[in-house]
């Protein structure tokens, strides 16, 4: 059995991860092929692409990088011809998934969408494509599920995955001890994005906020999370640069949003996160 399964940002890596996982449970001789990243790898996906070859953040960046997303787009709709997947999973990421969704309607491949566009926030049109070339949504919020029955679109929710990651009882001393980091100094975190361009966007202005904000509390220190799709080596680089020290942490995002009193996160998954842990945080966009 085939299914070709797309993920064009690094929370739908998360959420296809844990949809292999649970799928391969129920049978363990799927095949699952498309485009994701490192944790779907990590689940045996077989990529025709990897995820970054779909990030783009901001209209000057897609404006750049429209031949590439069509020339992955066609490679892929040659990949339904080639391999004939029995479905066809999206995940996210509408405004090319919604694309390939309608060539997979048009030969006859089931398409499941699974984390809805935001259609209850802009661009409410995209329902009528939706209801056109989508067999299956699968929603994370119970106010979506309304949306799409009245709409007359096939419609699940499953609840968000986000909330399997937090631990009601996480000990924060343990990891503030693994990094060298005292229990008696308030922690902050800093989050500047998972995709590289938004990193050094933001990256930069949040180390230049450090000094403020410490003038303001007194002594904190400072962690940063580094999302696997960043070059660890290029974060801290910039990093050297700060007046504040800064602690590099190797992915565990959750771990450390956890472990902290307080964050500065880019807009996003991070953001919800965040929220969920129920931390004090900032946004920056």
């Amino acid at each position: 059995m085939k299914i070709m399964m797309i993920a064009g940002e690094v929370s739908g890596d998360i959420h296809g991860a844990g949809l292999i996982r649970c799928l391969r449970s129920k049978n363990d001789n799927i095949d699952f092929f498309g485009i994701g990243g490192l944790k779907m790898l990590r689940e045996n996906f077989r990529p025709y692409y990897m995820l970054d070859t779909l990030q783009t953040h901001g209209l000057v960046e897609v404006l750049r990088h429209i031949p590439r997303l069509y020339q992955t787009l066609w490679r892929m709709r040659d990949a339904l011809e080639e391999e004939r997947p029995e479905a066809l999973i999206l995940i996210d990421y509408p405004g090319f998934n919604l694309k390939l969704a309608a060539y997979a309607k048009l030969k006859g491949i089931p398409v499941i969408f699974f984390n809805s566009p935001q259609i209850w926030a802009w661009r409410k049109g995209r329902l009528k494509t939706i209801r056109r070339v989508v067999d299956k949504m699968i929603v994370l919020f119970p106010f979506e599920e309304k949306i799409y029955q009245q709409a007359g679109v096939e419609v699940s929710w499953v609840g968000h995955p986000l909330l399997d990651q937090i631990q009601s009882d996480y000990d924060s001393s343990t990891f503030r001890k693994q990094y060298g980091l005292k229990n008696d100094l308030p922690l902050l975190a800093i989050a500047p994005g998972s995709r590289p361009s938004e990193m050094r966007r933001h990256l930069p202005t949040l180390l230049e906020a450090l000094p403020n904000i410490q003038k303001k509390i007194g002594d904190i220190q400072c962690i940063l999370p580094v999302a696997e799709s960043l070059d660890f080596k290029e974060v801290k680089m910039v990093v050297e640069s700060s007046t504040v020290p800064v602690t590099l942490i190797p992915e565990q995002f959750i771990e450390s949003i956890q472990a902290c009193d307080a964050a500065i996160v880019a807009s996003g998954t991070a953001s919800l996160q965040t929220g969920l842990a129920l931390k004090p945080f900032a946004i920056v966009y």
